[in-house]
């Protein structure tokens, strides 16, 4: 038998019965009660009910060689916690931001964040030290073409 893409005459009573069996079954659910529930409408109760949280987002830079903009770009009267100032560029600032702001924050969390900022000022320690250790070498360039030409390659 040869696959063509067009339904042939041989497939339509297989295609038939298929359709009714299905309409029964579908009759069947529907007489029996195990009909499935609607879905609740964004006006139920269990939507309204909810307690609105507010998400701050870090603050976009300036772009590059522009001086930062003395006033927001929108006016609002929530501000972000004065906490999330340290935590601006971290990828949990929008979660933190919020239970910050709704003071929901567990006791468990708040030790995470204190051990995660304790670890944080001390690898930027490290890093200041190393670097400072990394200037006084002042080692030379290995080869030539690495001196900084101003150019960009090209690729």
């Amino acid at each position: 038998m040869n696959w063509s893409p067009r339904p042939t005459r041989e497939l339509a009573p297989l295609v038939l019965i298929a359709s009714v069996l299905l309409a029964a079954s579908l009759h069947a659910q529907s007489e029996s009660g195990e009909r499935m529930e609607s879905i609740p409408s964004p006006r139920a109760p269990e939507f309204t009910t909810l307690p609105r949280v507010w998400i701050f987002f870090p603050p976009q830079p300036p772009p590059l060689g522009t001086s930062a903009p003395r006033t927001p770009a929108f006016r609002d009267t929530r501000s972000a916690p004065a906490e999330l100032a340290e935590f601006v560029n971290e990828l949990f600032y929008p979660q933190l931001s919020a239970q910050l702001y709704a003071r929901t924050l567990s006791k468990r969390l708040q030790g995470q964040l204190k051990s995660y900022r304790t670890a944080k000022q001390e690898l930027r320690r490290q890093l200041q030290v190393f670097d400072g250790v990394m200037e006084q070498l002042e080692l030379p360039l290995p080869r030539g073409d690495l001196q900084p030409t101003g150019r960009t390659s090209q690729w």
